[in-house]
This record gives structure tokens, sequence and C-alpha cells, in this order.
């Protein structure tokens, strides 16, 4: 399982990499930006803050968290 899980996992991460590539060929993020990074990152962003959730972490300031850190993230990878 655990294995099916991991592959699940990475493919996830693939597909939004993947559509952050075709952004990229049109120069709206910027050409030097690891588009597999920044989906790993936005990922584990999710993850971290579902788990926050998980803990009684109020949804109101995980909301928050989102919008920012992703905003923060997007902000820098797009083409000046």
């Amino acid at each position: 399982m655990k294995t099916e899980m991991t592959k699940y996992y990475k493919d996830s991460i693939k597909l939004i990499a993947d559509y952050f590539e075709g952004y990229k060929k049109r120069e709206i993020i910027k050409k030097n930006m690891d588009t597999f990074s920044l989906s790993m990152g936005i990922t584990s962003l999710q993850d971290g803050l579902m788990a926050a959730m998980q803990m009684g972490i109020e949804i109101s300031e995980i909301r928050k968290t989102w919008k920012e850190i992703t905003k923060m993230m997007l902000k820098s990878a797009l083409a000046d």
C-alpha cells in the first residue's frame, strides 16, 4: 500500500508541475523556475495545513496562511 500511495503522491505532484510547465512555456512563469519544486512546495503546504487542522488550529487561521503563503510562492514564480 505504501508503494501505491507514494506513486499516487508523486503522480499528483507531477500533474501540477506539468500544469505549471504550460505557464512557463507561455512565459507567465519564470523560465528558470523549477516547477516540480514549486508543486512539491504547494502540496507540502497543503499537507501541513491539513495536519494543523486535525490538531485543532482554527480554520480561519489555516485559510489565512494558505492564502498568504501561496500568494508569496506564486508571486515569486511569475515572470517579470
